[in-house]
């Protein structure tokens, strides 16, 4: 184990190793894939930048600022002098060809991640996950993982081996000679060590296809429209006696109540649209307001005597001679 001394880099010397933190970046880049690694492979993943950022101080540093203790001495993680690291492992992912099912050689992948696990006074307390920043090309913190099992699990994993995380099985295996041990099971089912072939692996969700925008404007609206036909239903059939303020009332307040919900815009939804709806239901309602108030005025005149329209016309013509 290595003790932690907290150290605070110059901008000068991160300024000088960049370029280099750059070049081993990408020659592990354009290695990535491979079928099953060798001792060779696995043991010149881990650039100097990334090792002396994990042992040299600058990770310590960052997971007090980020992970340590709160004000309140309650929550967070008491990252002591006596932080120590564990074994450092580059991790791996399975290639995108083999999680399809098509036949190839190459089943893993590099990553731009190193995992290490962090002890305090001798003790496992979580697991660390460091990369290379892509904008400064420098080494950071990316994740800290609270988890003593987790750091337990993966602090011996063997140096002839590739430390492949399967996502979809939140899984954490080592890959040697095209056989496949479990150092985190997860939802693999995996218990033992197994041959690859055998292996059924779980492709990770596909968080794109996750997320569907479902409106309820669509049946808000057809509720509103089902009790304006309602409304205007009611106002037809009531019977001729009650008076015309209570046919007005009872027909108005359907109408009323339709472009409240209406006018309340769906999750999502736009407030003009909206407040558009609700007006022309106000103005619906209004229109057949005005039509029964015309209907019960026409209802209580008195009825024209029989003849009264040709008397009407004949006084007319006489008047006009």
């Amino acid at each position: 184990m290595r003790t932690i001394r907290p150290t605070i880099s110059t901008a000068a010397r991160r300024g000088a190793i960049a370029a280099a933190l750059l070049a081993a970046a990408f020659v592990s880049v354009q290695a990535s894939s491979t079928a099953a690694p060798s001792a060779a492979e696995s043991l010149g993943s881990v650039p100097a930048e990334v090792k002396e950022f994990i042992t040299g101080g600058e990770l310590l540093v960052e997971l007090r600022d980020v992970y340590g203790l709160d004000a309140s001495g309650e929550r967070g993680t008491d990252f002591t002098d006596e932080t120590e690291t564990g074994e450092i492992s580059r991790v791996f992912a399975w290639t995108d060809d083999y999680l399809a099912g098509i036949e190839t050689e190459d089943v893993v992948r590099l990553l731009n991640e190193w995992i290490v696990p962090i002890l305090v006074d001798d003790e496992p307390v979580g697991l660390a996950t460091v990369w290379i920043q892509p904008e400064t090309v420098l080494p950071e913190l990316a994740l800290f993982v609270p988890d003593r099992e987790l750091a337990l699990a993966l602090s011996e994993v063997p140096d002839a081996a590739a430390l492949v995380h399967d996502e979809g099985a939140d899984a954490w295996f080592a890959l040697q000679d095209e056989t496949l041990t479990p150092l985190v099971a997860g939802r693999s089912g995996l218990e033992s060590p197994a041959p690859l072939a055998d292996v059924a692996i779980v492709p990770p969700a596909d968080d794109a296809g996750e997320a569907s925008t479902t409106s309820t404007g669509i049946p808000i609206a057809a509720g509103a429209v089902v009790l304006l036909l309602a409304a205007i239903a009611l106002a037809l059939l009531l019977p001729s006696r009650l008076g015309p303020a209570r046919r007005a009332r009872l027909a108005a307040a359907v109408p009323r109540e339709a472009a409240t919900r209406e006018a309340a815009p769906a999750e999502g939804g736009s407030a003009a649209a909206g407040l558009r709806r609700e007006q022309s239901l106000t103005r619906t309602g209004r229109q057949i307001k005005r039509a029964l108030e015309r209907e019960e005025l026409a209802a209580e005149r008195p009825a024209a005597k029989p003849g009264a329209a040709r008397l009407g016309r004949m006084l007319k013509q006489r008047r006009s001679r």
